[in-house]
């Protein structure tokens, strides 16, 4: 991901925070009452609780560091002041279960740091470093229909890349043994769908065609069933979304290409996938959300310290241009159900950015929850409770 060049760049060159709070561990020994996390998610206007990541420590120090942010039905993130440790984490969002009660994070070294929250925010750490020695994690999926994770592991197959799932103990919030289901060769993204085959976006998985780079993966038989050449050869996927389970956003961030970054678009129909347009120049597409209205998406650009809208009118989608400036764009998550539906939170180096997508297609810059300056409130990643 090539946000990681300049926030380890701020981190080399920035003046530690003189107020920076104490960063022990908080909540960790908490008990936490065992719920279903495949269950339907609670309340949708309700308290929810936004998680951050803070990767640096200091001048070319790491650090572990997570921080909960409390968020309720007016949408403003309010710090908790709870704070717990993992692994560091700087790219992919935290993913939390449909119950919001577990939530996982792709870490910098490929393991999974997973957590569970309660009611109150209180957390406690399931595993910091979950994977070790088994994959090297570049994604991680909640497989809503087969109540399991799908991790994706980007190597080519003969160093373990592919498709890999975990049962996940619902009570404990504790991870099985992984099990490779799908081998494959640079999966970067899995998306996966309510019909039977889900989106895969790799060079080839399974039985795929040579040449193709993105396939629909009939999910009981776990064989390609469509596939389109969508790509430029170099390409490197920095990130993905389906919108409306009918248009796939894949954003190419290679930063040594030939070609300039871009985001490419496929059409899903039935069960065949088909290329249709790129959306060219897109600077380091780092991340990309899709409207629950179905009719726009948005894109941090990293290097471009900005958000850019993308409109779907028809069958033609559009770059609509900026939405916002701001610094170190990255990771973003959306809210789909209740009041919040469609508001958004990104990563702004020392920040939350918060945008609301509206029916209309639409999308409107709600300000910024600022952490203060200093390395240690640089944001990594982030990520919603449903």
């Amino acid at each position: 991901m090539s946000r990681a060049l300049p926030l380890l760049t701020l981190a080399l060159m920035a003046c530690p925070s003189s107020d920076t709070q104490d960063t022990a561990d908080v909540g960790t020994d908490s008990e936490v009452v065992g719920t279903r996390c495949f269950q339907a998610a609670p309340d949708a206007d309700r308290e929810r609780f936004l998680v951050v990541s803070h990767p640096f420590a200091g001048p070319g120090e790491n650090d572990n560091r997570f921080e909960v942010f409390r968020v309720d039905t007016s949408g403003t993130p309010t710090a908790t002041g709870t704070e717990f440790r993992m692994g560091s984490a700087s790219s992919r969002r935290i993913q939390f279960s449909p119950s919001g009660g577990l939530g996982i994070a792709v870490q910098n070294d490929g393991t999974l740091g997973v957590f569970r929250i309660d009611e109150t925010g209180a957390v406690t750490v399931i595993h910091e470093g979950y994977g070790t020695d088994e994959f090297y994690a570049s994604d991680v999926v909640f497989d809503l229909g087969n109540e399991q994770l799908t991790v994706v592991d980007e190597n080519f197959r003969n160093n373990g890349g592919g498709l890999y799932t975990v049962a996940v103990d619902c009570e404990s919030g504790t991870l099985s043994s992984p099990v490779l289901a799908t081998a494959s060769k640079r999966a970067l993204a899995f998306l996966p769908r309510d019909s039977f085959s889900d989106v895969v976006v790799a060079v080839d998985v399974a039985n795929s065609t040579e040449g193709n780079d993105i396939h629909l993966l009939d999910n009981i038989s776990g064989e390609v069933v469509s596939g389109a050449s969508l790509l430029s050869a170099d390409a490197i996927v920095s990130s993905a979304a389906i919108v409306a389970d009918e248009w796939v956003l894949v954003g190419d961030g290679c930063g040594f290409c030939g070609v300039p970054n871009s985001v490419a678009i496929a059409q899903l129909n039935d069960n065949t996938i088909t290329a249709t347009t790129v959306l060219s120049p897109i600077e380091d597409p780092f991340d990309i959300v899709a409207s629950p209205f179905g009719n726009a998406a948005i894109v941090s650009s990293g290097f471009g310290d900005e958000l850019l809208r993308l409109t779907l009118t028809g069958d033609t989608w559009t770059n609509a241009g900026p939405i916002v400036g701001l610094p170190l764009p990255g990771a973003m998550d959306v809210v789909r159900r209740g009041t919040l539906r469609g508001h958004v939170y990104a990563v702004e180096n020392t920040g939350i950015r918060h945008v609301a997508f509206a029916e209309d297609g639409s999308i409107t810059d709600l300000g910024v929850t600022a952490l203060g300056d200093g390395i240690p409130n640089i944001v990594g990643t982030l990520g919603i409770q449903p």
